[in-house]
């Protein structure tokens, strides 16, 4: 592997290892609230100036104003659909069975983006995407019909499953449909990063609405520092993981790229055992399903 591919594999398993970070943060910010919308609303609000920080680093900072109108809305709704309504969402989902049940169920987010690939943009779907869809599938069931012991509970999954599986669920289906409007606005001028930057705006100013007002104001004003913190090292870290597959993808193709990438179940299961053991639920049927939505998203790729 040439110096700029082996670049790129180790930015992409670097930004696997981010998102990876970034679960584990939330999961200790989340644990200590009662309402996530807050905490969701900082994280956002702190990914702002640090994403304009590598756009001016980058001297990237012209691209903000290049894109034609319709590459705007189209940008502004998909930061409102992944970082407002698919990262609420999220957020909830950890907070009520851990990062690593979470991160298998936002696993829709493929099938979601295939669905929308073959019915928006007429794309075609190979029998080697057939088998990592169904493998997906078959992952994220498997977690749906296995018995887990919450931390000082006797319920089992299925007793509570309905509304987590529409959470974790309903977050992967929302950052399935955000990458077909990125794609939307990238086609009319290609600048990804200035591209992240809206439609972190778009979040943002969503959340400047709802949630600078009322008790929601005076909680995130008043939270406490420690949850103040991770919900901080929260919205950074998904920076640093944003920032480095655009890179990877600017060095190594998306064959190369995107497998790494989508190894990130995997990241969280390995990292919450090191250091959320405590927090998190694990099990063999808990892996095996993070091994299988990773291999049925290379299948995707492969396909």
């Amino acid at each position: 592997m040439s110096g700029p591919l082996l670049t790129g594999a180790l930015l992409s398993l670097l930004g696997a290892l981010f998102f990876g970070f970034n679960n584990l943060a939330t999961r200790r910010a989340v644990i200590r609230v009662k309402d996530t919308s807050p905490g969701v609303a900082l994280s956002v609000f702190v990914s702002v100036p640090a994403v304009l920080a590598v756009l001016v680093l980058t001297g990237k900072l012209s691209d903000l104003v290049r894109f034609p109108w319709h590459g705007y809305l189209w940008l502004i709704g998909a930061g409102i659909i992944h970082y407002y309504l698919g990262r609420s969402l999220n957020y909830r989902s950890v907070q009520l069975v851990g990062a690593n049940l979470t991160g298998i169920l936002r696993r829709s987010s493929p099938l979601m983006a295939v669905f929308l690939g073959v019915v928006v943009l007429h794309e075609t779907v190979t029998g080697t995407m057939l088998i990592g869809l169904l493998l997906i599938l078959l992952g994220v069931g498997l977690v749906g019909w296995t018995p887990w012991q919450p931390r000082g509970g006797k319920n089992s999954f299925l007793q509570i499953g309905p509304k987590v599986v529409l959470l974790g669920m309903g977050a992967g289906v929302c950052y399935g449909i955000s990458p077909l409007m990125i794609k939307m606005a990238l086609n009319s001028y290609s600048a990804p990063l200035a591209a992240v930057f809206i439609t972190f705006i778009g979040a943002a100013a969503v959340f400047a609405v709802s949630s600078m007002v009322g008790r929601k104001r005076a909680e995130l004003f008043t939270m406490e520092k420690t949850t103040f913190w991770w919900f901080v090292i929260s919205g950074l870290v998904v920076v640093l993981a944003q920032v480095s597959r655009f890179l990877a993808l600017s060095m190594a193709p998306i064959s190369i790229v995107s497998p790494l990438f989508d190894t990130s179940p995997i990241m969280v299961v390995i990292l919450s055992f090191f250091f959320n053991r405590k927090l998190e639920v694990f099990s063999k049927s808990i892996v095996f399903s993070a091994i299988m939505v990773v291999i049925g998203s290379l299948f995707l790729i492969g396909g």
